[in-house]
């Protein structure tokens, strides 16, 4: 893949993406609930209600956190889970991603709707 995986943001987390992130960490369940200094049962929900559940926003910045400490191969591993699942993962934006970057397979559209709710 030819994208920047550190330029990685999720304009909203659901707890699809953030299984995804716990897979791409290759932790467990409890070990990523201590990660995110969150109760393993958190965890367990986020992933049993998939898309439906957003996480709040408090938890929200937890998960922005632990994405940004992620190393590069394990951001690729993210960014690799999330392919095919709504576009809520973007790689930059039109204003800081170079102009020969934008058109590239990883840059995933976000809608308005979904820029509007990732400010709550």
């Amino acid at each position: 893949m030819n994208c920047p995986e550190d330029l990685v943001t999720v304009t909203r987390w659901s707890g699809q993406e953030a299984a995804a992130l716990r897979l791409a960490l290759r932790r467990s369940v409890l070990d990523f609930a201590h990660h995110l200094g969150v109760a393993p049962r958190t965890i367990a929900n986020w992933e049993a209600r998939g898309s439906t559940l957003i996480p709040t926003v408090s938890c929200q910045a937890i998960l922005d956190t632990a994405l940004e400490q992620a190393t590069t191969s394990e951001r690729a591993r993210f960014v690799s889970l999330g392919k095919g699942t709504t576009p809520l993962i973007v790689v930059g934006s039109s204003t800081t991603v170079p102009e020969h970057m934008r058109e590239a397979s990883c840059l995933l559209p976000v809608d308005a709707a979904s820029r509007s709710q990732a400010g709550r």
